[in-house]
């Protein structure tokens, strides 16, 4: 893979004796550094002092300003790395290495060998934990290509492990990310509360070792999931295999399998299946005064894009009979009308014995977001039973409900 180099100087003095061996140091300075393979990169100054002393393993210090990966703006901020290496007439040479960037947000040691013979090595290294915290410290300000989307974000990550390489093979890591109590609002969506901790086998792109899973306390996904548990497998071409083993919704259950997401693009497309939500919770979370007996089940499609979430088509079905009893303090504008049809859906729904009963979710990019009742039944107390049919439509900003659950 091929390095650019730009204007430099080498120079070197020293002393050759037959019986001494040569003794001197020589000093490589270059004005910047830039590569395309295996990732871009690119950098400032770099400086390099090697010392030679006969007998004696070959000492090398080195330093390389504002090292960046990743094509503007980067997936991390730029860093100074500084490095020292003992190289031995044989054997294995072993070196050091340590980095941050100006503001010591993102900073790393790294120690390991290098068999020059054998051209194998060994590196281990580990990143303090990052503790993000209102606006003391955001992803933004160690990774700034998260900057459009990932804010509010609180919580610790922490990396460490070690990557091995043979001449021939595949270079081989097995990392683990520490992720704990993570919560960020990516636009209109977000999550709280992510704990794991992730055995990666890559570490770009990221690739896991094998399954795993990260438990979820809040998760707005359009929908305002909680006490989840999610496993994903995380492959070579950029994409993931998600299960949502457990998720819940208004004391239901969400579940999905084998959904195929694109995490760094952050888009997923999943049919979730929904059983067991209870209409009084369901009734909670949208802030109508009514109590309701009976549970919900269905499938909702939905499509995650970046910052927002789109579902069409959702629907949710009660399996029998039950009853709903809407008597608020004051109702809503939208049925204060003197008209007999708002009469009559009020009284209706006073004491409604449904006989079916299901809702039509539905969900733009932008948040507005229609839910459909469609139910049919009777109040015993209005006009001795007599059947009725409702379809009402509620249209709204369902953030402003989902988001208070964070």
């Amino acid at each position: 893979h091929a390095v650019s180099l730009g204007a430099g100087t080498l120079t070197s003095s020293g002393s050759y004796t037959a019986d001494g061996g040569y003794n001197g140091t020589a000093h490589l300075a270059v004005a910047s550094l830039q590569a395309q393979q295996p990732v871009p990169l690119q950098a400032g100054k770099l400086e390099a002092t090697a010392t030679a002393q006969a007998g004696a393993p070959l000492k090398v210090t080195a330093s390389l300003q504002a090292l960046q990966a990743g094509a503007k703006p980067g997936w991390l901020v730029p860093v100074d790395l500084q490095a020292t290496a003992s190289l031995p007439p044989a054997g294995a040479a072993a070196f050091d290495l340590q980095g941050s960037d100006a503001a010591k947000h993102l900073q790393f040691r790294a120690s390991g060998h290098y068999d020059l013979a054998a051209g194998a090595g060994k590196l281990r290294f580990a990143v303090p934990p990052l503790e993000f915290a209102g606006d003391k410290l955001q992803p933004v300000d160690v990774a700034p290509v998260v900057k459009p989307w990932i804010t509010e974000t609180t919580g610790k990550l922490a990396l460490s492990g070690h990557l091995s390489w043979a001449a021939g093979q595949a270079p081989k890591s097995d990392l683990r990310l520490l992720v704990e109590d993570l919560s960020f609002t990516a636009g209109s969506l977000g999550v709280a509360q992510l704990n794991s901790v992730i055995a990666l086998s890559q570490i770009w792109p990221p690739v896991t070792a094998a399954r795993q899973e990260i438990a979820v306390g809040v998760a707005n996904l359009g929908l305002p999931l909680a006490d989840g548990l999610i496993g994903f497998d995380l492959r070579p071409d950029g994409s993931a295999l998600v299960q949502l083993e457990r998720l819940q919704l208004a004391g239901g259950d969400v579940t999905a399998r084998n959904i195929t997401a694109r995490p760094l693009e952050a888009k997923m497309d999943a049919v979730l299946d929904v059983t067991g939500v209870e209409l009084q919770q369901l009734l909670s979370i949208g802030g109508i005064e009514a109590s309701a007996s009976g549970t919900l089940a269905g499938h909702v499609p939905i499509k995650l894009d970046g910052e927002t979430a789109e579902i069409h088509g959702g629907r949710l079905e009660a399996p029998g009979p039950g009853i709903i009893r809407y008597q608020p303090k004051t109702l809503p504008a939208a049925l204060q009308g003197q008209d007999q049809g708002s009469k009559l859906l009020v009284s209706a729904l006073q004491n409604l014995h449904y006989k079916s009963l299901w809702l039509g979710l539905d969900r733009a990019a932008n948040g507005e977001t229609v839910v459909g009742l469609h139910v049919t039944g009777a109040n015993p107390e209005l006009y001795g039973g007599y059947p009725v049919e409702l379809n009402i439509n509620l249209t709204g900003q369902l953030e402003k409900v989902v988001r208070q659950t964070l």
